[in-house]
């Protein structure tokens, strides 16, 4: 026998709601690596070697899971680490621009959080985005299924149901965007406009240090541009694949440190390359993080006080 009671539950629950700002239109975007980067990372641990390794959500998009690999996704669910990630400005001002023009704006994240925390987290932006527009694809409260790119194809049928038609989706990850565009396919009353945000359209070391710190008409003491400069170019090391990576990485914020009279001193540049060393594994980090010294002090003395 049916219990009415218990399927009108699950029905309530699964419910989509009616449409919360009107029009056909919506500009949809994903958070991470499209409207903003950040440290977080997903951990990988190899129970069959030990090997434990990180992945940013990028490299995730293209990493090939094996059915033994344990992941961590713990880092996506800090809402500390979000509020500190780097906003890809270019990108936040589409988002403000829609939402001028009384036009609906909807997020699609592989994330976990509550809706209402990301509502909270835009809010702190001074972005108001309508909580039921917001879709957390990976919160374990919710119904959806399937990879990443299939679940966020859910969130957009509940859009779809709620009755907006035309699309423009922002996204770092192709495959979610093509799964989005496949939906064209069975819905023909929508468009579904598309928009790869491409790693060489996000802003620079220089770009985007200028934006966080050295805004027009702002005057900043010494102190506060170190600390500030000191978190930006962690933020960068992280992207740090390779050790040479790395040290590209550290030249280009060592000189772009003096260039603001933010310099740090030797130990702190050499607790910050010995860390990201030691997150890429490598077994001879104490001795190139020693030599590390020695080249950036030569390059510095060549380069920089000329």
């Amino acid at each position: 026998m049916i219990n009415f009671r218990k399927y009108t539950q699950l029905n309530e629950a699964y419910k989509v709601p009616k449409k919360p700002i009107s029009g056909d239109a919506i500009n949809v975007f994903d958070i991470d690596d499209t409207l903003i980067i950040t440290s977080a990372v997903i951990k990988v641990f190899d129970p069959t070697t030990g090997e434990e390794f990180s992945l940013t959500a990028k490299e995730y998009n293209e990493f090939e899971q094996l059915p033994h690999h344990e992941l961590d996704f713990t880092d996506f669910d800090d809402m500390e680490i979000l509020k500190n990630g780097q906003l890809i400005e270019w990108v936040v001002r589409i988002l403000r621009k829609t939402i001028a023009k009384g036009k609906a704006v909807g997020i699609i994240t592989a994330r976990s959080a509550d809706k209402k925390l990301l509502s909270e987290f835009f809010k702190h932006h001074g972005i108001n985005i309508h909580p039921d527009l917001i879709f957390s694809v990976n919160d374990p409260t919710t119904h959806y299924t399937g990879s990443n790119a299939e679940r966020k194809q859910m969130a957009f049928e509940e859009l779809i149901e709620m009755g907006y038609k035309d699309f423009k989706f922002f996204d770092d990850d192709l495959k979610n965007l093509q799964y989005a565009k496949d939906l064209e396919k069975k819905h023909s009353e929508i468009s579904m406009t598309i928009l790869h945000i491409q790693p060489k359209w996000r802003p620079n070391m220089t770009e985007a240090y200028a934006d966080r710190i050295l805004e027009k008409n702002e005057t900043h003491d010494e102190i506060t541009k170190m600390w500030a400069l000191t978190a930006h170019i962690s933020d960068f090391f992280v992207k740090a694949k390779t050790p040479r990576e790395l040290m590209d990485k550290f030249i280009e914020a060592r000189k772009k440190s003096n260039d603001y009279n933010a310099g740090w001193n030797m130990d702190s540049i050499k607790y910050f390359y010995n860390w990201h060393l030691d997150r890429i594994k490598d077994k001879k980090r104490e001795e190139k993080a020693e030599l590390m010294q020695v080249e950036s002090l030569q390059y510095y003395n060549k380069n920089i006080l000329l």
